[in-house]
């Protein structure tokens, strides 16, 4: 929504005091990007009240976290995987960050190549489709090793997060994740899990500890850069539902610029099963706090 045309008459000032005290700091971002009228108002509630309200919203403690573990799938690694990659690194020593490149060529020959297929005879048909599927079966085990080491060195990490690029999702692979994101949930059930793609990578109902953001197609490039810039900017001020709420804002409010639409058709989707609230902090600021 265009906040100008809902809050016309409001001042700056008192209008940015309350969206700090709320912790919607994008907001405040907004609101400075160009002036606005000042008029003679009050607040109604004094702004340790308002802080307060933020704070009696979401009765779950917080909990910090420094060594995760993360991994990224991905067509090819880009300026965002690398992004992502140096975010996750930087927060403690015992972190294990990986960038796993879904084979090109799979994904280009369950696209394109399968319609093709049926032009040829049966037996050449089979070996194609037997070639392309052992190529999907490799990257399936190469997502499964991952999980795996997760599951065996679980005690080295508080939180375990998945990133599936949309080009990945895109090109009917669900059933090579699905078995890998099953076995993460029964095998660490009691860790925080937090995932991002563009379908319900796991049921939310039936998992325990888990965050999971869907994005639309289409808007995964979007999502992609704003979520790295929130988490760069946010983590030492939010936790990260919160960073994720204001990604959900920030998705619709570039796609409004971008392509002058009103909304998005499929909105992004944030859904969770988490019994606290987790901040990143570096595992030095940790030591010094114990």
């Amino acid at each position: 929504m265009n906040i100008f045309k809902l809050f016309p008459d409001t001042p700056v000032k008192l209008f940015v005091d309350v969206l700090e005290a709320l912790q919607l700091y994008d907001l405040v971002d907004l609101l400075s990007e160009k002036p606005q009228p000042v008029r003679s108002l009050r607040p109604a509630l004094p702004l340790q009240e308002i802080g307060k309200l933020r704070k009696t919203t979401d009765p779950r403690p917080t909990t910090y976290h420094s060594n995760v573990a993360v991994l990224i799938i991905t067509g090819e690694k880009n300026s965002y995987s690398e992004g992502f990659e140096r975010f996750f690194k930087g927060f403690g020593s015992k972190s294990d960050v990986t960038v796993l490149e879904w084979k090109r060529r799979a994904l280009g020959e369950v696209k394109s190549r399968l319609p093709r297929l049926e032009r040829l005879d049966k037996r050449e048909r089979r070996r194609k489709i037997q070639e392309i599927r052992k190529e999907m079966e490799t990257n399936e085990t190469a997502v499964s090793a991952v999980i795996e080491r997760w599951i065996h060195k679980q005690e080295n990490f508080s939180l375990f997060a998945l990133f599936v690029a949309e080009m990945v999702t895109a090109f009917g692979v669900i059933d090579f994740i699905g078995g890998p994101m099953k076995r993460l949930v029964s095998g660490i059930p009691d860790k925080i899990k937090f995932v991002m793609g563009s379908w319900n990578l796991i049921s939310i109902p039936e998992a325990s500890e888990s965050l999971v953001l869907i994005a639309p197609f289409g808007e995964f490039r979007i999502l992609e850069h704003l979520m790295l810039d929130i988490l760069n900017k946010r983590w030492q001020t939010l936790d990260l539902m919160s960073m994720m709420e204001e990604l959900k804002r920030s998705v619709n409010e570039e796609s409004n610029r971008t392509d002058n639409r009103q909304e998005l058709l499929n909105p992004v989707l944030v859904k969770d099963s988490l019994s606290s609230c987790p901040r990143f902090q570096k595992e030095e600021d940790l030591t010094d706090c114990a």
